[in-house]
């Protein structure tokens, strides 16, 4: 494998926004001392990336079409679409994403390298209930840096096959805090950096249920349960269904699910604050990030509302719906661009200069969810033919997902097949594993990939399913210069960009 010699902070990369300076940006003796078991736990509220794959990858999957409103076009929009390289590095673009992840990760390098050594002095000291603190806060650190890892690869790499991950390029995998000059990187493999993720997720769940957090920050941490879901999702995308069950178990009945029907009469400000907020029961894990994504009122190119409605094939129109009945999500449209519009983020403007009143939107997000374990469960017993649990999760949540259900509206696998057959399911599957599959699981994980695209418009995991389930996705400009666009399965462009700067330094390019 090739090596690079590269300078310090080489991973984070120049970006516009100044308060996202990069924690390598600093002299190691400029760094704040971690030397208490207080201050690892504090060190650890930064190793989350402040930052959102969210836009760009949602713009990126099959959550896309022209809205012919020429008048909405802009550069970066247009080269998302298409799967052009992104050149802009502000907020909610592919660089802003790399740098806030590789700035997390080396915070909980820090604090992992100054808590492994606290560890050994503690235990020689017999000091338990230090100890035992100490842990649950390592456990935290080797999950968040296995997260921040898990999303670049998934973001700058091939999703993962066993046929081919030993050959594709995967993503630098840090696990040393930088303190010389000069440090040699490698991107290693897709097999190596999921091998490192499985090794420090792991190990973070070993000790991840002695983590203390006060009840009013818990979810905006990696605790026992927001762990098991990134397990549980984890093992879903390298293919290891058994594994994914271990970490999946979760109320059949969809008692912990979120209330969606509920909101519905609510208004719609009020749904945005409610939907990633620390009081939601079903939020798992919550990330606070620089986006815009919040007021994104849409460009030229987006999920238009007149594409997710359109009787007979729309996504959210009754036609796809199995009892015929009107999905229960709160929709809206902005009338210049038509973008549909769930109202799923919360924004708070962090005001910088008081006088012009300039600032930085911050916006919560949700990360796990109980409704994604849920989904990520079924998926697991689809793929190992329990065919008759995942129907009646199935059930459960399609009843949850849909309005005015009566006691008649019980699911079956024949409503099933009725929206998925002959070419009817929004998304066509061929993982790499599809040999392995019958017909009637295909249809299955057709059915669960269209209610997960439902629940996750917005939040940019749409993207991931396209890639790792080798879906096909086609982008036309149909007005004016007129453009189109196909994504086939393992193309090249199911991977953003390598940053400029990074490649500038040594960093490999992803291939075109």
């Amino acid at each position: 494998m090739k090596r690079f010699k590269i300078a310090i902070g080489v991973l984070i990369t120049a970006i516009s926004i100044s308060s996202c300076s990069g924690f390598l940006d600093e002299t190691p003796d400029n760094r704040t001392k971690i030397d208490t078991v207080e201050k690892v736990g504090e060190a650890i509220t930064l190793a989350y990336p402040d930052a959102t794959y969210a836009t760009f990858a949602d713009l990126s999957s099959d959550n896309a079409y022209d809205s012919q409103r020429i008048l909405r076009e802009d550069v970066t929009n247009t080269e998302t679409f298409f799967w052009d390289n992104i050149r802009d590095e502000g907020s909610d673009t592919p660089t802003f994403y790399w740098n806030a992840a590789y700035k997390a990760i080396a915070q909980a390098n820090a604090a992992i390298e100054q808590g492994e050594k606290m560890l050994v002095d503690l235990q020689e000291k017999g000091k338990l209930k230090e100890v035992r603190d100490l842990q649950g806060i390592l456990g935290e650190a080797y999950i968040a840096r296995a997260y921040s890892h898990f999303t670049l690869v998934n973001l700058f790499a091939k999703a993962y096959n066993p046929a081919t991950a030993a050959s594709e390029m995967g993503i630098p995998y840090v696990t040393e805090v930088e303190t010389v000059l000069i440090k040699e990187y490698d991107r290693g493999t897709v097999e190596s950096t999921y091998n490192a993720i499985e090794e420090d997720l792991l190990k973070g769940l070993a000790w991840i249920k002695l983590r203390v957090v006060e009840p009013k920050f818990r979810r905006y941490h990696f605790n026992e349960a927001s762990g098991h879901a990134f397990a549980a999702r984890f093992y879903n995308y390298k293919g290891d269904f058994k594994e994914s069950l271990k970490y999946s178990a979760i109320p059949v009945d969809g008692s912990t699910l979120r209330d969606q029907i509920g909101t519905l009469s609510l208004d719609s400000e009020i749904v945005a604050v409610r939907y990633p907020s620390a009081d939601e029961p079903a939020n798992l894990l919550i990330g606070t990030v620089m986006s815009r994504a919040g007021r994104n009122a849409g460009g030229r190119y987006s999920f238009t509302a007149t594409v997710a409605n359109k009787s007979g094939s729309g996504l959210y129109s009754n036609s796809t719906n199995p009892f015929g009945k009107e999905w229960a999500f709160t929709t809206l449209s902005y009338t210049a661009s038509d973008m549909l519009y769930i109202p799923k983020f919360g924004e708070t403007f962090k005001v910088t200069d008081p006088t012009n009143q300039i600032g930085i939107p911050y916006t919560n997000m949700t990360l796990f969810t109980t409704d994604m374990v849920y989904l990520d469960r079924i998926e697991a017993l689809i793929n190992e033919n329990d065919l008759a649990s995942a129907l009646d999760m199935l059930n459960v949540f399609t009843r949850k997902r849909t309005q005015e259900v009566s006691g008649r509206d019980v699911l079956t696998e024949q409503h099933i097949l009725d929206v998925t057959q002959d070419g009817k399911a929004q998304s066509k599957i061929d993982p790499f594993y599809v040999a392995n599959l019958s017909q009637t699981q295909i249809h299955y994980l057709e059915y669960l990939s269209d209610l997960r695209r439902r629940d996750s418009y917005l939040d940019g995991t749409r993207f991931f399913d396209v890639r790792r389930y080798g879906m096909p996705v086609t982008h036309a400009a149909t007005m004016g210069d007129k453009r189109t666009e196909t994504l086939e399965k393992d193309d090249n462009r199911t991977v953003f960009q390598i940053p400029v700067m990074a490649i500038q330094k040594g960093i490999t390019p992803n291939p075109r």
